[in-house]
């Protein structure tokens, strides 16, 4: 099955399962927006996934390479929090071998 998207500027026509269209198309109903649109929203929240799970995996790496570095930065991070106001208690949970 091939589904078209009309962007304003071209189009563009994917096969995917129809299946998948059908799955995508009632989304798209329920949200009432095009399917275009809902494939937009889509690809913008799997790339943002990307990027978290990238700087997660940076972060990962930081604390196993420089812990000492990585106390420090989590230190000042809270510091900053609470100079800046922040009432959300720090994420204990996160690098709990790491935490002051």
């Amino acid at each position: 099955m091939q589904i078209s998207i009309l962007d304003g500027m071209s189009d563009t026509t994917i096969k995917v399962d129809s299946g998948v269209r059908d799955r995508l198309r009632a989304v798209a109903h329920r949200r009432h927006v095009t399917l275009g649109a809902l494939l937009d929203s889509v690809s913008r929240d799997l790339e943002r996934a990307e990027r978290m799970k990238e700087i997660a995996e940076q972060y990962e790496t930081y604390a196993r390479e420089d812990p000492a570095g990585f106390r420090a930065e989590i230190s000042e991070s809270h510091d900053w929090d609470q100079l800046a106001g922040d009432t959300l208690p720090p994420a204990r949970n996160e690098y709990p071998d790491l935490q002051r």
